[in-house]
């Protein structure tokens, strides 16, 4: 159990590479903090398969652009444990497959909020809750498409890059 009695908060661990990072976090013996975007059902199952290896649970729906969300966050996790020992800010979206001519601005806006600006909120509100004993560590997902972009998605790569 190399993170027995740990806790780990993780941004978007309902579902794909999130719900992994849960579900491998807590077969080594970490508490689970999550937070999910909409999918009440996938996150209720990922809780369940989180709490199978015999640790405590919490997941919490959130919109990963919002900083009174994070506010909410960081309250139930000193509530519950008082610090975080791993932050994984992985919440993201791909947004809509659009040239930059063609794409609303709200589009622009509602992508880098959530995974640009989602990043910059985590660590704000999750960095002093961050144990440094035995150690803290800090994680945030990027994407390859950070460096070699992709065509219709600008606003996806910018905030990757970010």
């Amino acid at each position: 159990m190399l993170l027995d009695n740990r806790t780990a908060f993780i941004t978007g661990g309902s579902r794909g590479i999130g719900k992994g990072i849960c579900l491998a976090y807590a077969r080594e013996g970490a508490h689970i903090l999550f937070s999910y975007a909409s999918n009440q059902n996938a996150a209720e199952e990922t809780a369940e398969a989180v709490k199978s290896f015999g640790v405590k649970c919490f997941a919490v729906q959130a919109d990963a652009g919002k900083e009174q969300d994070f506010v909410r966050m960081r309250d139930l996790a000193r509530s519950e444990s008082g610090k975080i020992n791993i932050l994984v800010a992985n919440a993201g979206t791909i947004g809509q497959e659009l040239p930059v001519k063609d794409m609303p601005a709200e589009e622009w806006d509602h992508l880098i909020s959530v995974d640009l600006r989602g990043v910059f909120l985590a660590a704000k509100y999750f960095i002093p809750l961050t144990a440094t004993e035995p150690v803290g560590k800090i994680i945030n997902i990027t994407s390859e498409l950070s460096k070699k972009g992709r065509a219709n998605y600008a606003h996806y790569c910018a905030a990757k890059g970010g």
